[in-house]
């Protein structure tokens, strides 16, 4: 095997008989929701769950239209607002466990939230972790 080549180690690969193994384990877990679901889903997946990444879909058939049509009138971000809670809520954690986001909750306006997001970080002095 060559240098690219992942070994599977530490507790979650012990436990799943993986040890030593060409595998790399991630656990991810997912957050499917819709306009009224809390932004703090987020955080409890981040706080109770061990876990390397959390989705997020936010993008729900009624948060496209409803959205769309306040976004156009310009009444509304164009972001999914509980998208936003939960990174805001939630991005101490993500920093100090170094859990990867990916979420779509950008919907309408991507940029928006990407640049809402990049405040937060900034005012908040936390440290994400980067591409290697």
């Amino acid at each position: 095997m060559d240098d690219a080549t992942w070994h599977a180690s530490g507790p979650r690969s012990k436990l799943l008989g993986l040890q030593g193994s060409a595998y790399t384990l991630f656990l991810v877990s997912a957050i499917l929701t819709w306009l009224a679901d809390p932004g703090y889903h987020m955080r409890y997946q981040a706080e109770l769950g061990d876990v390397d990444f959390i989705t997020g879909d936010y993008l729900a058939e009624v948060n496209i239209a409803e959205n769309a049509q306040a976004h156009a009138a310009g009444t509304h971000p164009g972001w999914e607002q509980t998208a936003w809670d939960g990174i805001e809520q939630t991005i101490d954690l993500l920093a100090e466990k170094r859990i990867k986001v990916i979420v779509n909750g950008g919907a309408h306006n991507p940029k928006g939230l990407a640049e809402k997001v990049q405040e937060l970080v900034s005012q908040s002095f936390v440290r994400l972790v980067g591409r290697r």
